[in-house]
């Protein structure tokens, strides 16, 4: 009866330590797989940023030079207006070049994506 219930008892010990180390693997396997997405995400989130920065960057730039058109638009208005110029069609399109307003307006999908997915981990 002994060597039965040792026998059992090593079998019992046996099975608990394969189902341990079942799960131990699963485990690793599921925090693998985790990882693997969060890193996805975050080389999709970097792509996004770095697209919307080179946009921004573009409509900047844009802005920059519509910014120049007007400063030599009223340049030239000031010069006319100075020199006493007679109205004309050329000052009228000054005038109308002087009063635009440009707005740079920058992409910020990415950084919303960004803390939505952040938010999103702390919570859980």
């Amino acid at each position: 009866m002994e060597n039965k219930t040792g026998k059992y008892l090593k079998y019992a010990i046996g099975e608990i330590i394969l189902v341990v180390i079942g799960i131990l693997i699963a485990l690793q396997i599921n925090n693998w797989n985790e990882n693997r997405k969060i890193q996805k995400l975050e080389t999709e989130i970097y792509k996004e940023l770095k697209s919307d920065l080179l946009q921004t960057k573009n409509d900047i730039q844009k802005t920059i030079t519509k910014h120049k058109k007007t400063l030599k638009s009223n340049q030239q208005l000031v010069y006319d207006i100075y020199n006493k110029k007679p109205y004309s069609d050329t000052i009228y399109r000054l005038f109308t070049d002087s009063g635009d307003n440009f707005e740079i307006i920058p992409k910020t999908s990415a950084f919303e994506n960004f803390e939505k997915h952040r938010l999103k981990h702390i919570v859980q």
